[in-house]
């Protein structure tokens, strides 16, 4: 009987220290290198002088100038801002847009870019991808029908984005590979296609 009740004693004081360790291992709800975000944060600073003073540079980071971005930003705001809780402040709608218009217009991986803008690296990659579903929500309908006409493997003239048919199995890998590149020349060219600008309503 004392012999149980001593592994029960044990048993108790073991889980009471693992518990206390666990407690001791997270100090923080954030690291202290980001709490620094608005100090030092790429967003709060580079971005902000981009926007104030050269305009050049900024269209050269984001690929669109102050005024797409604005104007994008008006309207995907309201699908990615987030509800301010007790814990802590939400990532602001504009910051939100300008990591996912940089990850896109800069290639950067995750890890790279988050901490410039002094982010979480899985913070991050919930940005970009919410961020891209609501440009996509929002304005892929509007895009499509923008998009000019283009003939699909059959010939016939369709509007769109780019869409591979059912192709025999070496054609297939060649109108990937055409898409692809053409897609790569867009990204790594510098200045935009003239339908872009019409895409967010300018």
């Amino acid at each position: 009987m004392e012999l149980n009740i001593a592994r029960i004693a044990l048993s108790t004081t073991r889980i009471r220290v693992e518990q206390e360790r666990r407690r001791a291992r997270r100090r923080y709800w954030v690291a202290e290198v980001l709490q620094r975000r608005q100090a030092r944060g790429e967003f709060f600073n580079l971005v902000q002088e981009l926007r104030a003073v050269d305009p050049d540079r900024h269209h050269a980071y984001f690929r669109m100038s102050r005024e797409t971005f604005d104007l994008l930003l008006a309207k995907i705001g309201p699908s990615i801002t987030r509800q301010r809780t007790n814990f802590r402040e939400p990532i602001d709608p504009a910051q939100r847009l300008a990591v996912t218009l940089r990850y896109l217009a800069s290639g950067m991986e995750f890890s790279a870019l988050a901490p410039c803008y002094r982010l979480g690296e899985k913070t991050v990659r919930a940005i970009v991808y919410d961020t891209c579903a609501a440009i996509i929500a929002i304005l892929g309908p509007e895009a499509d029908s923008q998009q000019p006409q283009q003939a699909d493997a059959s010939g016939e003239q369709v509007g769109g984005l780019c869409e591979l048919g059912r192709l025999g199995a070496n054609n297939f890998t060649r109108e990937a590979e055409r898409i692809r590149d053409q897609f790569a020349r867009y990204f790594m060219a510098e200045g935009a296609v003239p339908w872009q600008d019409a895409a967010v309503g300018q």
